[in-house]
Formats: structure tokens, sequence, C-alpha cells
């Protein structure tokens, strides 16, 4: 079994996930291709991540993404977290049906911070979800409707038992949103203000094991070497399954393209076709300014980005995230935006010294995310 550093670990996502060189800007949907982009903050963090990851064009990255979405090129949902992730219209059907519990373990697994809640009502979790999903098809069917209103009609359509559930514990209507969307029955409509809008798939997919196959190779081809928990976790599922559920005959299904290798003593799979790239990926450059909750952020062990433990809390803190200042496959620092008008100023906090060059390519980097949001670039401070 092959011994992989966490080096190269670093240096094959940071290479997969688009980051080593941008892509040629009429090739920008590509990069949806291989990780998903998630909208939160709404409206700014998408642009953003596509600035780190494509070459500018004569469209700001806004309207690039408003323009696809009307097209039907991309399409959104929250089905593996609270937040939106928009992603290539091809793949709808593996970020949804793809990861759909198919029996109790996995609706439980899925709703295990209102688990309790919902047995206490006398239901389990799987009819709590199918109702959810039942009463969004209905409402749904005479026209969109923002999140807030959604969450409203659960509380009264959902069984009499659940009611009281919905109308006194925060964010349980949420939870049931959320699993309800993995039925691939619903999808975004632009937002009204900053609240989601809910709609109807006009040509919904149906569950089948390709969905849930495809979703494991998207997932191992971003964040290879990588264990079922981890899969299981980025699929939305709070505790590992085993047998019958879809993720795990999906991971079972997936293993024979793939070859264990050992990551700091624990055994993990790689793509066979993705090992020569995980064991010779070339050495981090560059510097990437992300936004906060970028795909690349999103690794199992993001300890190993961070230069102390301690910064974990600056970069995901509860409320108004920082965007990432990355360096060479690192986390190197934390920037802050303020939007005056149409410009953006920014504040950027370092966690390790940059070289000249470095905070030159800092400066190229938050100038084209103002661009990509359609704003003037302001002054920005480095402190």
């Amino acid at each position: 079994m092959r011994e992989v550093s966490k080096e190269q670990v670093i240096a094959f996502r940071w290479l997969r996930h688009g980051l080593s060189m941008r892509l040629p800007n009429e090739r920008w949907l590509d990069s949806l291709r291989v990780t998903p982009l998630q909208d939160s903050p709404p409206g700014s963090s998408m642009p953003v991540a596509l600035a780190a990851r494509v070459e500018e064009g004569p469209l700001p990255f806004s309207s690039m993404l408003e323009n696809a979405w009307e097209s039907g090129d991309i399409m959104g949902i929250n089905s593996l977290r609270y937040a939106p992730l928009f992603f290539a219209s091809e793949d709808f059907a593996a970020f949804t049906v793809g990861s759909m519990p198919a029996h109790e373990p996995g609706w439980r697994s899925l709703l295990l911070s209102i688990a309790k809640e919902i047995e206490g009502a006398g239901m389990d979790c799987e009819g709590a979800a199918l109702s959810a999903i039942e009463c969004m098809a209905q409402a749904l069917s005479d026209g969109p409707m923002r999140h807030s209103d959604l969450c409203l009609m659960l509380e009264h359509n959902m069984p009499p038992p659940l009611r009281p559930l919905l109308s006194g514990m925060p964010y349980a209507a949420s939870h049931l949103i959320l699993a309800a969307c993995k039925s691939g029955l619903f999808l975004l409509h632009p937002r009204i203000g900053n609240q989601r809008v809910f709609g109807l798939h006009p040509n919904p997919p149906k569950p089948c094991p390709e969905a849930s196959e495809r979703l494991a190779r998207l997932y191992l081809s971003a964040y290879a070497p990588a264990t079922f928990d981890h899969f299981a976790g980025y699929a939305g599922a709070t505790r590992a399954l085993q047998g019958a559920d879809p993720l795990s005959m999906a991971w079972a299904a997936v293993r024979d393209a793939c070859v264990e290798v050992r990551v700091e003593k624990k055994t993990m799979l790689a793509p066979e076709q993705n090992l020569p790239a995980l064991l010779d990926a070339p050495r981090p450059g560059g510097l990437r300014l992300l936004p906060p909750f970028d795909a690349y952020l999103r690794q199992t062990k993001r300890a190993w980005l961070l230069p102390s433990p301690e910064l974990e809390q600056i970069i995901s803190p509860i409320a108004a995230p920082p965007h990432v200042i990355a360096a060479r496959g690192m986390v190197a620092g934390a920037l802050r935006v303020k939007k005056k008008g149409m410009t953006l100023e920014g504040l950027a906090d370092l966690f390790v010294p940059l070289s000249p060059q470095d905070r030159e390519e800092l400066e190229e980097a938050f100038f084209a995310s103002a661009r990509a949001r359609g704003l003037r670039p302001g002054p920005l401070s480095i402190v």
C-alpha cells in the first residue's frame, strides 16, 4: 500500500479544485463540473469563487452566473447543506436523489438534530421527511414560494403531531426542507431580496444507483484520498451508514476503480486514474482569494491548511465569515470586505508573512473579486 503525505494530498486537491491554473473564460462552466459553488453569503460568494478559478472575460462573473441560471445551464438547491449549492445541470440528479436515503436509518442520520423530537411526537424520520416532500410538492404546484412562506406552510400542513415541533423549535422546518430537497422534485428560483425561492422541477430525476455513484465519483475526484465516512458526511449523513443505503452501495460500486493508500496511518481510497496526479501533483503555487465556505475549504482535514488550529475560529465564525487568502495551498490570512455603494473595500489580516509578489497577487485577486461582482475595486488595507 502506497504512503501518501499530507503535502501530496494538499497539492492534489489544489490542482483538482482548479486553483493551480485558471481556466479560459469560455470554459468557466467546467469548474462547476468538478465541485459545486455554494451561494453563501448570497450573491457574492459564487462570483468570487469563479474569479479564483477562471480568467476574466467581457462580462462580470455575477452576470455570467445569472445568464447560465436563466438558460438552465446551472441549477441550484440546498440538498447537501442548508446553504444552496449550484452545479452544472447534468449533475442535478447526483446532488439530489444521489444522496436521498432509502430507509429509516438514513433519514434519521440526515435529521439527527431533530430526530428525538420527531420520534417524541410519535413519528419516524422517514415519515416526517416524506410528509414534507408531499406538502411542499402540493404547495409549489401553485407556483414558486419563498423559504419563509414554505416554513409557515409546513407548520400548518404537516401531520398534526409535528405541528408543535415546527412552531416551537427554530429551524425545524428548515431541516425538513433540506431533507425534502433530496427528492429532486424542487429547485431554486432567483431570490426575492435575501430569501431563497423554491419551485417545482419540470422534469425531476428518479432515485437510481447511477446518481449515487456519480456523486461518489465527483467527491473522490476532488477530495481523494477519502474514507466512506468522509463521503457520507459530505452527502449530509451525520453518522456512518451500512448495508443497503444508497451512499454505502455507491461507495462499494466505485471501490473497483480505486486503490487504497495510507495517509497518516489511515487507509483511504483514491481513484486509480488519479493516482499519478496524487503522487506527482506539482507543488501548489500562487495566491487565491476564496469566498467563505469555498469548496476547497470543505476538506475533512482542514487543520492541515492552517498555520495554527486556533485560526479556525477566525475563518469560520458563526456570523460574518471573512474571505480566505490561500497561498500555495495553505490558508495565509483572512480578508473582510465592505461594500460602499458600487465600490468594494477590503481589510486583509495576514496569518503568515507574504512576499512582495504575494502582496501584489493579493491586491490583484481583491480587485478581480470586486469586478467579478460587478463592483469597482476600492482601497485594500493589509495588516
